[in-house]
């Protein structure tokens, strides 16, 4: 409401993150339906960010323990624009052409999954 990012850094941040990273297997499966073989990195930068590699097998997502050599679709971003895509406060759209965000290789795949990041109900 004041427009002032709230904690980006420790522990409470890294929790925030993990919980919506969990989410990224469902969100690259289901929600923006990328086909069998796809693998997606999410590189998400900052002292609380991580790096989540994502498979789709079966339908399903799961994520990998290693980075895949030569990944579908790239993203990178940062904790704050990660964690507002993930619980809907910002419009993909608008992070996507101000480029708060990189999709890289497949990017049309790359930029759906973007769009289908609100994991909040």
């Amino acid at each position: 409401a004041l427009g002032i990012p709230g904690e980006l850094e420790g522990s409470v941040a890294a929790h925030s993150v993990g919980r919506i990273a969990r989410a990224l297997p469902f969100v690259t499966a289901r929600k923006a339906q990328a086909p069998d073989g796809v693998t997606v990195v999410f590189n998400i930068t900052g002292t609380s960010g991580c790096v989540v590699s994502v498979a789709v097998e079966g339908g399903r997502g799961k994520e990998l323990d290693a980075v895949p050599d030569s990944p579908t679709v790239t993203i990178t971003t940062d904790v704050e624009t990660f964690a507002r895509l993930g619980c809907g406060r910002w419009d993909p759209a608008e992070v996507l052409s101000s480029g708060k965000i990189t999709v890289s290789r497949d990017t049309a795949l790359g930029n759906n999954i973007v769009n289908q990041m609100n994991i909040m109900i």
